[in-house]
């Protein structure tokens, strides 16, 4: 038993031989994309790419994750946290594990309807500069940023679920751009980057 605690998250992934679509061995409530993070980040699977859409519907949610595979959804948010400090230059930043672990815990707890796949979208708009920063990267920026990205879904997606023939377009440029102003930094690009509107032919 002793041996097994000492193993990684990596190790232990491995070693289930994860697939993009089938590992018997992960909890049945771990979705197909879900799968595909953990196989790109602990292991050798490709490069994951998933609309807002996609990453709500087809998600799995934080809470679940935890609740089923623990040990790898905390290893999978620190990682990706860790690799988010790598790439942004900031002054004031998270300085080790232990604060990062602490930032997860409190990111999980602030926003418990995320899906998984929802917090690697928002680290990866941070990282192409989508939010200004400020020259700080802490908890506090990280919950504004998953903050306006959660105001963007209950906004778009969640209502284009109630109203299919919503269009994205005129309803950011138009409306919501007045009524609310934290959507200034999410742009229709942004939206073409994350593949969530297709470009006008």
């Amino acid at each position: 038993k002793k041996q097994m605690e000492q193993r990684t998250p990596a190790e232990v992934l491995k070693e289930r031989t994860l697939t993009l679509t089938n590992s018997p061995s992960l909890s049945p409530k771990v979705s197909d994309s879900t799968r595909a993070l953990f196989a790109y980040r602990f292991s050798d699977g490709p490069p994951v790419k998933f609309t807002p859409d996609e990453a709500w519907s087809e998600g799995t949610n934080v809470q679940t994750a935890l609740k089923h595979e623990p040990q790898l959804t905390r290893a999978f948010l620190v990682a990706e946290l860790g690799s988010l400090c790598k790439i942004v230059s900031a002054g004031t930043t998270i300085s080790d594990s232990q604060e990062m672990a602490e930032v997860v815990r409190a990111l999980v707890e602030e926003f418990p309807a995320f899906k998984l796949e929802e917090f690697s979208i928002v680290f990866k708009l941070i990282s192409r500069g989508k939010w200004k920063l400020y020259n700080r990267l802490k908890l506090d920026t990280l919950t504004e940023c998953c903050k306006e990205f959660e105001n963007t879904r209950a906004e778009t997606i969640l209502e284009r679920q109630h109203r299919p023939d919503l269009d994205p377009f005129e309803r950011t440029s138009d409306r919501l751009a007045k009524e609310r102003p934290v959507w200034s930094s999410l742009t229709e690009q942004d939206f073409k980057d994350l593949g969530h509107i297709k470009p006008k032919q």
